[in-house]
């Protein structure tokens, strides 16, 4: 049974409000069965309840893995670093000021992606230069 990160979220806080209603904790099996969910998640989401208490269960879930995401302020930021001088040199440096500044950690595909398809923004930096009349040494030399 495959279950959306909401469906998952909205039993999981079911899951805390029955148990901060009653003084005895149900076993896992009742609510694997009550709220239709397996037995091994259940199982864990209890030990999460016993081991950090009720406001573990509280917080939102995430999938692991699953990168987080920038708010729509942070990305109007982020389109606003680019826009000033002097921008970014690489994707690299993109990706880790968005870490250092947000605490959100994107691979440089996602960062990749972000810049292209979604705002739309092809140049991170124009090259300097300096950096051109390198370009095209090393392209003469290794021709």
């Amino acid at each position: 049974m495959a279950m959306s990160t909401r469906q998952m979220q909205r039993l999981r806080w079911t899951m805390a409000d029955i148990l901060g209603k009653v003084s005895d904790i149900p076993p896992a099996e009742q609510f694997s069965e009550g709220l239709g969910i397996p037995l091994t998640l259940a199982q864990r989401w209890l030990k999460t309840f016993r081991e950090k208490g009720i406001k573990a269960l509280r917080t939102p879930y995430r999938r692991p893995g699953k990168s987080s995401f920038l708010t729509e302020a942070q990305q109007q930021e982020v389109q606003a670093w680019l826009k000033t001088p002097p921008g970014f040199e690489s994707l690299a440096g993109l990706t880790d000021a968005i870490e250092q500044r947000f605490g959100v950690r994107y691979s440089h595909a996602n960062t990749g992606w972000l810049l292209t398809k979604k705002w739309r923004h092809h140049l991170l930096r124009e090259p300097s230069p300096a950096q051109s009349i390198q370009s095209i040494r090393f392209s003469l030399l290794n021709n």
